[in-house]
This record gives C-alpha cells, sequence and structure tokens, in this order.
C-alpha cells in the first residue's frame, strides 16, 4: 500500500505481539493492544496524512477504536475477505514468527464472526485471487487526499491478501 499508494500500512499485530511477548494474559494483550493500536494511530497521523491498519473486527476493542477514531479522523472502512478455507491456507503459510499464535479452530472461529459483520462499508474486497494490480485499483477509489487526513481500517475474513 505504501509504495503504490503512498500511504503507510501499521502492522497492527505488532504491537499485540510486544505484549503477549510479556506474559500477560490473553485478555490482557488485546486491552493493551488496543490502546497502544490508537495510540499510534494518532501519533502517526500528526505527520501523516493518512495510515492503513488491519484488524479482523472480531473484538469488541475494535469498535471502541474504530469509534474513537471516527472522532478525530475521516475513517474509510474496507472489508477484506476470502473463504474461510483461502484463509486457512494463507494463514499456515506466512511466518508464524511474527504473527499472533492460532490454531484452526480460532481461525474459523474468527473468520465466522469477521464474515458475519455488516457495517457501512466504503468497500468491499473478495479477495481469493486478485492480481495487486486490481486491488490498487479498488483502494484508490476510496483513498484520502493529502486534504483528507484519516486512517483506512482493514478488516474482514482475511487482510494478508
Amino acid at each position: 500500500m505504501e509504495s503504490r499508494l503512498g500511504i503507510p500500512f501499521l502492522l497492527t499485530e505488532d504491537i499485540f505481539l510486544q505484549f503477549q511477548k510479556q506474559g500477560l494474559e490473553t485478555q490482557d494483550v488485546y486491552k493493551a493492544g488496543f490502546v497502544e493500536t490508537a495510540k499510534t494511530i494518532e501519533r502517526l497521523l500528526k505527520t501523516k496524512y493518512a495510515l492503513a491498519f488491519e484488524s479482523t473486527g472480531a473484538s469488541p476493542l475494535f469498535f471502541e477504536l474504530l469509534e474513537s477514531l471516527r472522532l478525530q479522523f475521516d475513517v474509510k472502512l474496507i472489508a477484506v475477505s476470502a473463504s474461510a478455507k483461502v484463509c486457512l491456507t494463507r494463514i499456515r503459510s506466512r511466518d508464524a514468527g511474527v504473527h499472533m499464535p492460532a490454531d484452526d479452530a480460532l481461525i474459523e472461529k474468527v473468520h465466522r464472526i469477521s464474515s458475519g459483520l455488516a457495517l457501512d462499508y466504503d468497500l468491499i474486497i473478495r479477495n481469493e485471487n486478485l492480481r495487486e494490480s486490481e486491488i490498487v485499483e479498488l483502494l484508490q477509489s476510496v483513498t484520502p487526499t493529502e486534504q483528507e487526513r484519516g486512517a483506512i481500517s482493514y478488516y474482514g475474513g482475511e487482510q494478508d491478501s
């Protein structure tokens, strides 16, 4: 996203992993992770006109973050989805050392929750097998200009595509 659209992408999972490595209980990891994500987004948007980040949307804490950001910024909400089978395949093939650990049952549960969300999306991308150029073209339709500072939140059944 940054190289093609000039919008930095915040890897939120890195934030949550840092709290997990501190040995916090799972619920505390999520609480601390969402607070730190909000702080990081707010800090970065002081110097950037836009920022993209991801979330599965499976945690109620995501919606608190979303509402907080909407009070300050123009937030574009993009659902990126793929079938549960495609998600499992993609997640299994990524570097597990830089992602929150998740077994197949948890992945399927998060996919089911994320896929069941029905919000007022600015864009829905069904990413079973899109080429990068096709994704960029879709994203350009909602990408803020430098005069429209804001955050772009991706969530849905699959974000790593």
